[in-house]
């Protein structure tokens, strides 16, 4: 095998691998996205999707189910809105674990993204 050969092949398994973790880093999102719904609306901050959406994404009322039924890539930006938005959850109650371990993890997904 020659080398230019060799370097085309290459490239296509790095590229395999990138889609790869992009696909599993969307799912990680997502999953997050799901995860800090439950706790708001089960804690009364919000009574549905299109409030979670307006006042923890800061996007339209259908953002959330766009992420939810279409697959649909949320921005950094958003994530990092719900991200401070449930810190400053956290900072507010402090009896509140979860917020703290949603803040956290939240985080750690920030700086996943921004380590690709």
């Amino acid at each position: 095998m020659n080398i230019m050969n060799r370097i085309v092949l290459n490239n296509k398994i790095k590229d395999v691998k990138l889609m790869k973790n992009r696909l599993t880093y969307h799912q990680k999102v997502t999953d997050y996205i799901k995860e800090c719904y439950k706790f708001i609306l089960s804690n009364g901050y919000v009574s549905n999707q299109y409030q979670f959406s307006k006042y923890f994404l800061n996007s339209n009322k259908f953002y959330f189910g766009k992420i939810i039924c279409e697959q649909y890539a949320p921005s950094l930006a958003t994530l990092f809105t719900l991200i401070d938005n449930i810190g400053l959850i956290s900072s507010i109650d402090k009896h509140s674990t979860t917020a703290k371990q949603l803040y956290e993890q939240g985080l750690s997904l920030i700086k996943q993204k921004l380590l690709q």
